[in-house]
């Protein structure tokens, strides 16, 4: 439950520059259009929020995956951005990593190289965090 309640609280802090730029925009058109066209504008607004989380959820399924030096690890434990950088510094200092990221939501790390999983695993567990091998 209380893994749960931080990946909600993970993705509500993602979420919440958009939100609040969508209610920004909400506020303008509330303020420059005539009331005739609040219908208008609450689709407009909504269209342009709409369009800002599908960018938000591109971030989470990018296309790195097709790319045979790309692997993806799930690592449990993470609960922060905090955690996402240590997990990030740990790996990035092997050989052979070219490019790493984590992300507590999800528990995966995608390295980019040519690193081993044992010397991956090594380095994730060496901070104190739980490598459940490739996802």
């Amino acid at each position: 439950m209380n893994n749960f309640l931080l990946s909600l609280l993970n993705v509500v802090c993602e979420m919440a520059p958009y939100l609040l730029l969508g209610f920004f925009i909400a506020g303008v058109l509330h303020v420059f259009v005539p009331q005739k066209f609040y219908a208008c504008a609450t689709i407009l607004t909504l269209l342009i929020i709409f369009a800002l989380m599908m960018k938000l959820f591109s971030k989470f399924t990018s296309k790195e995956t097709s790319d045979p030096d790309v692997v993806i690890y799930r690592v449990e434990d993470m609960h922060c951005s905090h955690c996402e950088a240590a997990v990030v510094r740990a790996v990035e200092e092997l050989p052979g990593v070219e490019k790493a990221k984590a992300s507590a939501s999800a528990n995966t790390l995608t390295i980019k190289g040519t690193a081993t999983e044992e010397a991956i695993r090594a380095a994730v567990e060496g901070i104190g965090y739980t490598f459940k091998g490739k996802k």
